[in-house]
């Protein structure tokens, strides 16, 4: 217990005014760490932002034909402009919708020409 330190009503507040001052000066630091990072790294981040966009772009175009063939309410340029995931979540639903729609005409062919 020896080791346990307080600050009593009675300090004119000078320990929590050098708390506030090791705290507003810390920020300030971390602050400018982060604008100096962006500065000297920004244009990296750009490319690497750009690189993904174009590789998912280039994903896009893989489902992009199926969708549109299948699905008359979208449009190559509304789909592109959707994220990868979203494209690739239309594209799994309008597939299993003609997937049901095949196997129910598989069964009534098979009933209807035997």
């Amino acid at each position: 217990m020896d080791n346990l330190h307080s600050i009593e009503f009675n300090d004119d507040n000078i320990d929590y005014e050098s708390l506030n001052k090791f705290l507003i000066d810390d920020t300030v630091r971390k602050k400018n760490v982060i604008i100096n990072d962006l500065l000297n790294n920004g244009e990296d981040y750009l490319n690497e932002v750009i690189k993904r966009r174009d590789y998912e772009n280039q994903e896009k175009l893989k489902y992009i034909p199926y969708i549109i063939k299948n699905n008359k309410q979208y449009s190559q340029d509304m789909l592109l402009l959707y994220g990868l995931v979203d494209v690739i979540q239309i594209y799994q639903e309008i597939r299993d919708k003609e997937y049901e729609k095949s196997t129910i005409r598989k069964i009534f062919s098979f009933l209807f020409k035997n």
